[in-house]
């Protein structure tokens, strides 16, 4: 079988900061409302400065909402973590459950996915929901897939949903498992299930992840591992926790 190896943009949170690519002008943590210059949108950071890197965070991705933004206004996402960079999309003053897949070093900005690319909105408009990594539970809505071959998978309740070019199949989940040592809230997950065919093994764990098929960046890495009478299948691929 081919082992599918999802393009890496940024190692999982086990010690190294994810690098951005860009420095940060103005280093201060102190948040700056401001309007965006170009139409009124909003922006909600005041400095023209680019990030030094992401933040190495245990609660990541995470779902928010977008919260202070007039009615007849939308919240800007751009191509940089910064008020200066080209708008690649924007978020709707109602939006919620916004996926949240990291927050830059100033703790200003935050990534999400518009348009079926990642961008940069302010943190100053978006408030954090509940978290979706409470105890051993899954998400609610967490779903994952990978490329060449194509397959996909869901977490439906006590089930998990699996489609690959093999066959689709239901697996019934046996158990949850959060590493030992880590706070409550880590987005680290093992799943054990098992169908009339075959076992899984689903490994999750929190780190950029490109699908190498769109411009968009999720929050998470996953590992799937069938056996199925002594033959071993491993799939790789990226979750998101959006509905």
């Amino acid at each position: 079988m081919m082992r599918i190896r999802p393009t890496l943009v940024a190692v999982t949170m086990l010690g190294t900061l994810i690098a951005g690519g860009c420095d940060s002008e103005d280093s201060s943590s102190e948040p700056a409302a401001a309007a965006d210059s170009g139409g009124g949108k909003q922006d909600g950071v005041g400095d023209d400065g680019e990030s030094a890197g992401i933040s190495l965070r245990f609660d990541m991705p995470a779902l928010y909402e977008v919260s202070g933004v007039s009615s007849d206004d939308v919240l800007n996402v751009r191509a940089q973590p910064t008020s200066s960079s080209d708008i690649v999309g924007e978020l709707a003053p109602d939006a919620t459950d916004v996926e949240v897949v990291a927050i830059d070093a100033t703790g200003r900005w935050a990534m999400v996915n518009v348009n079926e690319t990642a961008g940069w909105a302010s943190l100053s408009f978006l408030e954090a929901l509940d978290s979706a990594w409470e105890g051993n539970e899954t998400p609610e809505h967490l779903n994952c897939l990978g490329t060449e071959p194509f397959w996909g998978l869901s977490v439906d309740g006590d089930t998990v949903r699996l489609s690959s070019p093999i066959g689709d199949d239901q697996l019934s989940i046996e158990e949850v498992l959060v590493p030992a040592g880590f706070a409550s809230g880590t987005p680290m997950r093992t799943i054990l299930a098992s169908s009339e065919i075959q076992d899984g093994t689903v490994s999750i764990t929190p780190g950029l992840c490109s699908d190498g098929a769109s411009d968009m960046l999720y929050g998470l890495h996953v590992n799937v591992v069938l056996r199925e009478e002594g033959i071993n299948t491993s799939l790789g691929g990226c979750c998101s926790i959006a509905p």
